[in-house]
């Protein structure tokens, strides 16, 4: 056994890789925000969408409601019902909600306490680092979108007793909530590099969608009038998206495969520079 001076040396064992290192990172974070104030409220509200097309479901399968017809054609039109359910019934909005409570704080609470060295010091890489608070964000984004049409599609099931849902509607029910979770989940994450004040980010999140959405209804509707312009609004361009995954009529007349191209593009500039971001700071 060799015998080492008093003092610091470096250690001069073997590390056996980990072959998930951002899990920790992941639950970690999930226990944070669920512990956070008011989250059990707002989680409670989240589930209102869900909840209201569940009721919806619930009267379509009594024969009694009869009087109900136009409710009924239009639930069992699966498309259309998970349409409107992703796009029409206010989860946009839950889920705008949600990144921003619990991700506006992940990396901007880390820059103020000088966490981040201690991440990197670790065997632990930017990349890790990076997707361990991406799927912090992910999975409530997931839990309120992906899960609740996924108990939709149950309770159709059991409501009505036949499967009605073609392949590739549930295909687009997959698709479409991860690809929203995404995109939300890599610019929330983009704006909480930019600053350790985590009010700033978030003032910096809302006001980016706010005038995002206010430049396309201008520039769109008033100024050209072109509505490959409303593409530059998150709204428009995630409605677009679902009118490609479900066969429904878009609102815009821009070819549909622009919307996934846009919204994948995003997702990966605003991850790439988070991740050059996280690269500047020094361990």
């Amino acid at each position: 056994m060799p015998v080492k001076e008093r003092g610091y040396h470096g250690w001069e064992g073997s590390l056996a890789p980990r072959r998930f290192p951002w899990f920790p990172i992941s639950v970690h974070g999930i226990r944070q925000v669920k512990e956070k104030k008011r989250a059990k409220l707002l989680f409670f509200f989240s589930a209102f969408p869900f909840l209201f097309f569940l009721i919806a479901v619930y009267v379509a399968s009594k024969p009694e409601l009869r009087f109900l017809d136009e409710i009924t054609r239009f639930i069992n039109d699966d498309s259309r019902f998970f349409d409107l359910f992703f796009t029409r019934s206010g989860l946009m909005f839950v889920l705008f909600l949600l990144s921003v409570y619990a991700g506006s704080d992940l990396i901007s609470a880390d820059l103020k306490f000088n966490s981040i060295q201690l991440y990197l010091s670790r065997p632990l890489k930017r990349l890790d680092y990076l997707v361990g608070k991406l799927a912090v964000v992910m999975f409530y984004l997931l839990m309120f979108s992906l899960v609740p049409a996924l108990l939709l599609v149950v309770a159709k099931l059991l409501f009505s007793g036949t499967w009605s849902i073609g392949l590739s509607t549930l295909g687009a029910i997959l698709v479409y909530p991860f690809l929203a979770s995404l995109a939300l989940a890599s610019l929330v994450l983009l704006f909480s590099s930019f600053s350790p004040n985590t009010r700033l980010v978030i003032v910096g999140y809302v006001g980016f969608f706010f005038f995002a959405n206010m430049l396309a209804g201008i520039l769109s509707g008033v100024v050209f009038k072109h509505s490959a312009l409303g593409l530059l609004s998150p709204e428009r361009t995630m409605r677009h998206l679902s009118a490609l995954l479900f066969g429904t009529k878009p609102a815009m007349a821009v070819p549909l495969w622009v919307a996934p191209l846009l919204v994948v593009m995003v997702s990966l500039l605003a991850l790439t520079w988070t991740l050059l971001r996280i690269r500047r700071v020094e361990v």
